[in-house]
C-alpha cells in the first residue's frame, strides 16, 4: 500500500503539505518568540510573504521536476523495449517461427528450440519478466503459440500456472488496444502498466514477418513493472529530497537573517534605551534651555565640594548671579527672544570659567558659580569682573540690540556658612545688596540679612500699597530761563508709608521695577498726573504742562500708546501737555522698538523727553533719527558747573541739542552761577531746588502767583 502511494503523485502533495506545515511552524515560531520579547510582529516585515512565495515556487518547480523525471525514466524503458523487441521478433523470422502453427506439437524440436532461445534471452535481460508469441484467428481471436515458463517471484521453481508454459493454442482473452494495434502491422509501447493473469506489466507488442514479408504473428515482451516502479520512485523521492534540501537551505538561511535582525533590532533597542536612559539622566540634572547643571545637579556638587574642603580644610565660593532687567526684555520682545538671551549668556558665561568650575541655571534669570579650592578673595573678584565684562557687551540677538548687565552676590565656605542651602541662601542675599546698591558684585556679610529681611518687607507692603491710597504725587516746577514763568511740572512719586513715613522714589522705584508693580504704580501716575493738570487747566492755568515719567517695563508694554490715550481720554487733557521722560538706557535696550513706539507716541501729539541725557549709551544717530522734543541734562553735569571742564559739556549738549532742533532742560540747578551759566549757553528750561523742592499740588498752586524769577536778572 506504502510502495503504491509512492508510485503515484500523490505522495507529492502529502509533501507539499510537510512543506507547508513545516513554514507554518516556522512563522508561527518566530511569532511567537518576539512576543515572548515583546517586540512588533512588524519586524517580520515582507520576511513571511517572501518565503510563502518562494515555498510555493519551489515545490511547484520541484513538481515539474519530478514528472520530467518519471517521464525520462519511462522514456528510457521505451527505448530499451524498442531496442530488445524488434530484434528478437527479427530472430524469430530467421529461426523459422513462421512453421509453426495452432497443431504444432509440444514436443516439436523447432517448437523447443524457439522456447529455449526465448528462455536464454530472457536471462540474457533480467528486465523482461516475459515472452510470448501470438497469432490471430480469422475470427479475430488472439491465441499463443510460444509461451515459455517464467520464473516470476525468481524461487528457482515453477509452481503455478500462472509461471507455467502457455500451451500452443492458449486464447488471450484480455483487451489490449496496444496488442490490437500491433496485428496491424505497428510497434507498439505501453505508456501504463496493463494487469492480466501473469500480473502487472508494461508490454512492448512487435510484428513477426513470414518468408513472404507479410505479418504472421505478433511478439510479445513484457517489462518487469515492478523494476520501472522502482525506478520511478527512486525519481520521485530524489525530487523531494533535492526539494528538501533547498527548503531547508531555503528556512535555515530565513532562520539565520531573522535571528541576526531581530538580534541587531534587539540590539539597536538596547543603545535607544541606554541613549534615552542617559538623556532622561541628563535632563534630570541639566537645563533643558541652556544645557548647564540644573539646580539639582549645582547642589549635588556642592554638597561633594563640602565634604571634600571639609576634610582638606580648604574654602570654596558660590557666587548667585541675577540679570538686571531680564523680565523687560521677556515682556516686550517675547520669550523667544528671551530665551535665545539666556542661551547668549550661559555661552558667555562657561568662557569666564575654567574647567573645574561649575556653571549652572537654577531658573528664570538666575545663575549659580561654583569657584572649588579658593585660595584667596582676588580670584573670586576676577572672576566676577570677568563675568561683568563679558555680560556688559551688547547682545545681537534676532535682528535685536540688546544691552544687559548683572548683580553678582558671593558666598564663601566655611565663612558664611556649612551647607548647600546656607551658601546659597546666603549668596543670593548678597545678590540682592548688589543690586540695590548698583556695584554689581558683593560678598556676604552677617549685616546683610537685617538688610534683605527689611527689603522682603518692603515688597509685602508695597504690594498693597497701591489698593490702600497710600501714594501721591509731588510736584516741581520748570521754569523758562528767558521769562522766568513756571512752564510746566514734573510729577513724582512719593509713597506715605503708615510707618516709616513719606518714602521717596530711590527707596521703592528699584523694587516695583523688580517685581513688577511698576506697571500698575506708573498707570497710576500717569492718570493721576493728568487729572492733576486738567484741574490745574480749568482754574486758569491754561498753559501750563505736566512731565511724567515712564519706567523701562512701562514703556515695552505693547499696549503703551493705547495706555496713555486711555488715560488722556479719561481726564480731558490735550495730549500736546503731556511730556513723557524717558532715560537714554531705555531706549538704547532695543532701538528699532523703541523708535517704532516713539513715531506711535509722537503721532497722537504728546511730547517727548530724553531724561538724564548723557549718563547712558548715547548715541549721536539714534539721537538724531529718535523723534524727541527735548533733552535733559543729567543733574552730574550741572553739578559740576563753574568747573570749566563741566561748563565745556553742558555747552556742548545745548549746541547739539539746538543744532537738532531740540529744546534743553537743565535739571538739578542748585546755585546762582549755574543759572547764569546756562542762561548764557541758551539753555530753554531749568528746575532744582535754587527755585523749589517737588511739593504736593496745592502748594505749587499758590507759587504760580507768587513765584520769585529776581534771581534770573
Amino acid at each position: 500500500m506504502i510502495l503504491y502511494f509512492l508510485q503515484s503523485n500523490g505522495v507529492y502533495a502529502l509533501f507539499v503539505g510537510v512543506v507547508f506545515v513545516a513554514y507554518l511552524c516556522i512563522r508561527f515560531l518566530m511569532q511567537n518568540y518576539l512576543r515572548r520579547r515583546g517586540l512588533p510582529l512588524s519586524i517580520l516585515g515582507m520576511g513571511p510573504r517572501l518565503m510563502f512565495t518562494a515555498t510555493a515556487v519551489t515545490v511547484v518547480l520541484g513538481y515539474l521536476l519530478m514528472i520530467r523525471a518519471c517521464n525520462s525514466e519511462r522514456a528510457h524503458t521505451q527505448e530499451m523495449l524498442a531496442g530488445i523487441a524488434p530484434t528478437m521478433a527479427y530472430e524469430l523470422k530467421e529461426l523459422g517461427h513462421g512453421q509453426l502453427s495452432f497443431s504444432t506439437s509440444p514436443n516439436d524440436p523447432h517448437y523447443l528450440r524457439l522456447i529455449e532461445m526465448m528462455k536464454n534471452w530472457m536471462v540474457l535481460n533480467p528486465q523482461i519478466s516475459s515472452m510470448y508469441t501470438m497469432r490471430q484467428t480469422p475470427d479475430g481471436k488472439k491465441v499463443f503459440l510460444v509461451a515459455p515458463e517464467t520464473d516470476y517471484n525468481h524461487d528457482g521453481k515453477i509452481d503455478n500456472a500462472r509461471e507455467a508454459r502457455v500451451p500452443i493454442g492458449t486464447i488471450y482473452s484480455e483487451v489490449v488496444q496496444e496488442l490490437d494495434a500491433s496485428f496491424r502491422g505497428k510497434q507498439v509501447f505501453q505508456a501504463e502498466p496493463n494487469t492480466d493473469f501473469w500480473g502487472e506489466s508494461i508490454s512492448a507488442f512487435v510484428p513477426v514477418y513470414g518468408p513472404d514479408g507479410r505479418q504472421e504473428a505478433v511478439f510479445g515482451v513484457d517489462f518487469n513493472v515492478s523494476m520501472l516502479q522502482h525506478n520511478l520512485t527512486v525519481a520521485r523521492v530524489s525530487t523531494m529530497l533535492l526539494v528538501s534540501v533547498f527548503m531547508l537551505t531555503l528556512y535555515s538561511f530565513y532562520t539565520v537573517t531573522f535571528l541576526s535582525s531581530v538580534a541587531r533590532i534587539v540590539e539597536r533597542h538596547r543603545r535607544e534605551i541606554e541613549k534615552n536612559e542617559a538623556l532622561i539622566k541628563h535632563q534630570a540634572y541639566h537645563d533643558a534651555l541652556t544645557g548647564l547643571p540644573n539646580r539639582a545637579l549645582i547642589k549635588a556638587r556642592l554638597q561633594e565640594t563640602i565634604e571634600v574642603c571639609g576634610a582638606s580644610d580648604e574654602q570654596f565660593a558660590v557666587m548667585f548671579l541675577d540679570l538686571d532687567r531680564f523680565k523687560i526684555v521677556n515682556d516686550s520682545l517675547g520669550h523667544s527672544i528671551g530665551d535665545l538671551l539666556l542661551i547668549e549668556v550661559a555661552s558667555r558665561l562657561r568662557t569666564c570659567v575654567q574647567e573645574e568650575h561649575t556653571v549652572a541655571r537654577l531658573g528664570g534669570d538666575e545663575f549659580v558659580v561654583l569657584l572649588p579650592c579658593v585660595r584667596a578673595e582676588s580670584e573670586v573678584t576676577e572672576v566676577a569682573e570677568a563675568i561683568l565684562q563679558a555680560l556688559q557687551n551688547p547682545f545681537h540677538i534676532e535682528g535685536h540690540e540688546l544691552f544687559l548687565t548683572t548683580s553678582i552676590g558671593v558666598a564663601l565656605y566655611p565663612l558664611h556658612g556649612h551647607d548647600v542651602d546656607s551658601l546659597i541662601q546666603h549668596a543670593d542675599t548678597a545678590m540682592y545688596r548688589a543690586k540695590e546698591r548698583g556695584n554689581r558684585y558683593q560678598i556676604y556679610a552677617n549685616e546683610l540679612n537685617a538688610i534683605v529681611s527689611e527689603q522682603w518687607t518692603m515688597e509685602r507692603n508695597l504690594r498693597g500699597a497701591l489698593e490702600r491710597g497710600e501714594f501721591l504725587l509731588h510736584y516741581q516746577p520748570k521754569v523758562d530761563l528767558q521769562t522766568g514763568n513756571i512752564v510746566g511740572a514734573e510729577a513724582l512719586v512719593r509713597w506715605e508709608h503708615p510707618v516709616l513715613g513719606m518714602l521717596s522714589p530711590a527707596k521703592f522705584i528699584p523694587l516695583a521695577e523688580e517685581t513688577g508693580l511698576i506697571i500698575p504704580l506708573g498707570d497710576w501716575v500717569l492718570r493721576e498726573a493728568c487729572r492733576q493738570l486738567k484741574v490745574w487747566h480749568e482754574r486758569g492755568h491754561h498753559a501750563l504742562k505736566i512731565a511724567v515719567n515712564l519706567s523701562t517695563r512701562q514703556f515695552q508694554q505693547k499696549d503703551i500708546v493705547k495706555d496713555i490715550l486711555h488715560a488722556l481720554a479719561e481726564t480731558g487733557v490735550e495730549p500736546a501737555f503731556l511730556e513723557l521722560e524717558l532715560t537714554e538706557s531705555m531706549v538704547m535696550q532695543a532701538p528699532e522698538e523703541a523708535r517704532e513706539t516713539l513715531e506711535r507716541l509722537k503721532e497722537i501729539g504728546v511730547q517727548l523727553s530724553i531724561d538724564d541725557f548723557g549718563t547712558g549709551y548715547s548715541s549721536l544717530s539714534y539721537l538724531r533719527s529718535f523723534p524727541v522734543d527735548k533733552l535733559k541734562i543729567a543733574r552730574e553735569f550741572i553739578h559740576d558747573i563753574p568747573d570749566r571742564d563741566g561748563e565745556k559739556i553742558v555747552n556742548a549738549v545745548i549746541q547739539l541739542a539746538h543744532s537738532l532742533q531740540l529744546q534743553v532742560i537743565a535739571e538739578g540747578v542748585e546755585r546762582q552761577e549755574q543759572v547764569e551759566m546756562l542762561k548764557r549757553a541758551g539753555c530753554d528750561e531749568v528746575q532744582g531746588y535754587l527755585f523749589c523742592r517737588p511739593i504736593p499740588p496745592h502748594e505749587l498752586e499758590a507759587k504760580f502767583q507768587t513765584f520769585n524769577s529776581s534771581f534770573l536778572v
